[in-house]
């Protein structure tokens, strides 16, 4: 009886202590940081974005936004991401890139779906960089390469923005970092019945054919190891989809030849 009683005392003492450690700990403080931070990626975004759309056209015409807004919306409804909290930017450029900004936009360059022989290529392209999105691996990059204090000079106008666009449209992630976000990409296509295979297949044809697209293929330098990544893609997504998994068809050929042309016809090729 007593051998309890004491078990109980000691039960009772170290959830006391362990209250008393959680009261000490600044939880408004913590809490106070991470708002900071989120306006902070909310003012980055729009200072960005604001940069990239003064240098660049952006594509409104629906034929183009609608058959690439589809697919974003497929992948969003199958990993249970709230899309609306995704801003889609396609704009007028002929290197074939996709990358991520602050405060979950999303910039598709027109040269990227130029290049991507079917609709599942460009969904891969599109589920890797939602990943990077989703990891918050863009603000990681940002902090790590440039620092916060420098970060809040460019949120409020005393610094040159252009770092940031550079960085982020023309460096690589961290091989963790892409890693994580191709895994993630097949998770993300895998739920949306969209084969990970062709989003290997691009990554593969980028590293085969290095000299031939090298003038076109910005996103091959900002995501390099691309034939080693192709084979893990692959391994990932047998692993992921099993025997059972069934893909839908891509978009329609003529629907994609379609959207080809429409954007080839905005850059004047």
């Amino acid at each position: 009886m007593k051998k309890i009683i004491s078990q109980i005392l000691l039960l009772i003492v170290g959830f006391l202590a362990a209250w008393q450690l959680l009261a000490q700990v600044p939880w408004i403080k913590l809490t106070k940081v991470r708002e900071v931070r989120s306006e902070l990626e909310i003012q980055l975004g729009e200072i960005v974005w604001d940069d990239i759309s003064m240098q660049h056209y952006e594509i409104t015409d629906k034929k183009v936004v609608a058959p690439v807004d589809s697919i974003l919306e497929r992948l969003c409804k199958a990993a249970a991401i709230e899309k609306d909290s995704i801003q889609l930017h396609i704009i007028s450029d002929s290197e074939a890139n996709a990358f991520a900004l602050p405060d979950k936009q999303l910039v598709i360059n027109s040269g990227l779906i130029a290049n991507c022989r079917n609709s599942n290529e460009l969904a891969g392209v599109m589920a890797h960089e939602l990943a990077h999105i989703t990891q918050g691996h863009v603000m990681q990059k940002l902090v790590q390469e440039i620092g916060l204090a420098t970060l809040t000079s460019i949120s409020t106008g005393n610094a040159d923005v252009g770092t940031i666009v550079r960085i982020l449209s023309s460096s690589a992630f961290s091989r963790e970092a892409e890693r994580e976000a191709d895994i993630t990409a097949v998770n993300y296509l895998t739920k949306a019945n969209i084969a990970a295979a062709d989003m290997a297949n691009f990554l593969y044809r980028l590293g085969t054919n290095k000299n031939a697209l090298e003038k076109y293929t910005a996103w091959m330098s900002t995501h390099p190891d691309t034939e080693e990544r192709a084979m893990y893609i692959i391994k990932e997504s047998k692993r992921k989809q099993g025997k059972d998994f069934r893909p839908v068809a891509p978009i329609h050929t003529q629907t994609m030849e379609k959207l080809k042309k429409a954007v080839k016809e905005i850059d004047g090729n």
